[in-house]
């Protein structure tokens, strides 16, 4: 089923490496590999019409070609502890069949280290596209507190207003609601990356709110530990 009647991708990035927890992608969390909560999710979502996962590793690319997931062999280039994602994502564009890039698909780029992020995320973003005629989307949080209250250090280590002083004597219910982005979800089609110069989208998209619990993104042991946590007390489900 496709998004607005214009194919719709999942792109799934996944290297074997990772600095903070080793192997993190293929690390059990509840039972199954983080990995295999992502690719459950797209593969879950009634309007993305295939679900690739990238890697540059073959324990992966095996394990989520039996999970359901095309895949996609990526190079060292684009691989190390340097690249990007849009390197990854300019990758996978390349990847395609040229006719299927001509129409310029949707594609939700999700990484595979928020595991909380479920079908029913990725179902709710696809109806606001339709319903609202987004463009492109990106899932964010509610700042918990306010950025314009903010200093930095000057070069003589001196406090220095981020923004303008007077901001950071306002009441914080003076001031306007912020926003981060999760890396949960991100949704755009093809042409706005290339249009924005191989970059996300991100001045302009629509904000898909989610829930600071949902929004777990696995960089440490205690993240891992943490994910474990609050599924043992959901009895093993998300």
């Amino acid at each position: 089923m496709s998004l607005n009647g214009i194919i719709c991708l999942a792109l799934i990035p996944a290297r074997g490496g990772s600095k903070g927890v080793h192997r993190k992608n293929m690390r059990f969390v509840g039972g199954v590999p983080l990995i295999k909560y992502t690719i459950d999710a797209a593969l879950g979502t009634r309007f993305i019409d295939q679900t690739y996962v990238s890697s540059d590793d073959n324990e992966i690319l095996n394990f989520s070609a039996k999970s359901g997931a095309s895949t996609i062999f990526r190079t060292q280039e684009c691989s190390n502890d340097l690249s990007n994602a849009s390197s990854v994502v300019d990758h996978f564009f390349n990847s395609l069949d040229v006719e299927l890039m001509k129409q310029d698909p949707y594609v939700f780029y999700l990484q595979p280290t928020s595991p909380l992020r479920t079908a029913m995320h990725l179902n709710e973003c696809c109806q606001t596209v339709i319903d609202l005629k987004v463009k492109t989307l990106l899932s964010v949080v509610k700042s918990n507190q306010s950025p314009f209250k903010s200093f930095i250090k000057n070069s003589k280590d001196e406090l220095q207003a981020l923004f303008d002083e007077s901001m950071t004597n306002k009441r914080r219910q003076d001031l306007p609601d912020t926003y981060y982005p999760n890396g949960a979800i991100y949704l755009f089609r093809s042409s706005d990356f290339y249009n924005k110069g191989k970059a996300f989208p991100s001045n302009g998209s629509f904000p898909y709110l989610m829930l600071q619990k949902d929004s777990i993104d696995i960089d440490t042991e205690e993240d891992l530990e943490l994910v474990n946590r609050l599924m043992e007390k959901e009895d093993g489900s998300i």
